[in-house]
């Protein structure tokens, strides 16, 4: 049978989401409970990793298993075993051509920031500090320019195994409710540490640290330098895929 799982977890007390030796992370937890509670070991495909840090309320998982369990009664029973800062919010039984990773259409991340010359110590648990407000209508300006498909190898940041660095984003959307700021952006995929970087060049732009015409010119170069430097973890939310 193949089970498919949806998982939430917070990013900041894990080492991103891949198994890593000597480290934690959020698959080796997740397959630690599922092995305990299906009596072998069990190991899960992804749609893909989130950094150190990363959170995420919609990861995908898809395993295959003998033993037949109701999708209730495994949330209920793995939860159980698992820690508190990850959790199974769905299950289902599937068809053996589905694949977590290869079925994906879409996926959706939300940054979150919020606007204060102090620091916040709720908002400290789920958003980023910026100290000013910026030109939320120039970012949603420029934005425009990353819609599409494009080589996004100046949004991306040394170490990545992508084969190719070219992606398409569908929509990014600036949302501000008060001092709380939200940056939805959706895509086919994005490359390591791409939503940080774009969210914090369009953040610079928005303050005037950075021309209008920054992100153009990052495509057309490739060149990394021209933009921001990649805004931290905390803010980042894998929101939600779609099959």
């Amino acid at each position: 049978m193949r089970y498919k799982l949806t998982v939430a977890y917070v990013g900041k007390n894990f080492k991103g989401w891949q198994s890593q030796k000597d480290v934690r992370t959020a698959q080796d937890e997740l397959e630690k409970g599922l092995s305990q509670l299906f009596g072998e070991k069990v190991v899960v495909n992804a749609a893909g990793r989130t950094d150190e840090g990363v959170s995420a309320i919609a990861q995908t998982v898809h395993f295959d298993n003998d033993k037949e369990m109701t999708p209730f009664s495994l949330i209920q029973a793995v939860n159980f075993l698992l820690p508190e800062d990850l959790s199974v919010v769905d299950a289902r039984i599937v068809d053996k051509s589905f694949h977590s990773r290869k079925s994906a259409k879409r996926k959706t991340y939300v940054y979150r920031l919020y606007v204060s010359p102090y620091r916040h110590a709720v908002y400290d648990t789920f958003a980023t500090q910026i100290y000013k407000m910026p030109d939320v209508e120039l970012m949603k300006k420029v934005a425009q320019s990353l819609i599409g498909e494009h080589d996004f190898v100046a949004f991306s940041s040394t170490g990545s195994s992508a084969k190719t660095t070219v992606r398409t984003i569908e929509s990014i959307d600036v949302n501000l409710n008060g001092n709380l700021m939200e940056i939805a952006i959706c895509g086919n995929s994005f490359l390591y540490n791409m939503v940080r970087i774009i969210v914090g060049t369009l953040i610079w732009i928005g303050l005037g640290k950075l021309p209008c015409d920054t992100i153009d010119k990052m495509l057309a170069t490739g060149n990394r330098k021209l933009g921001a430097k990649t805004f931290p973890a905390i803010g980042l939310r894998l929101e939600s895929i779609e099959y």
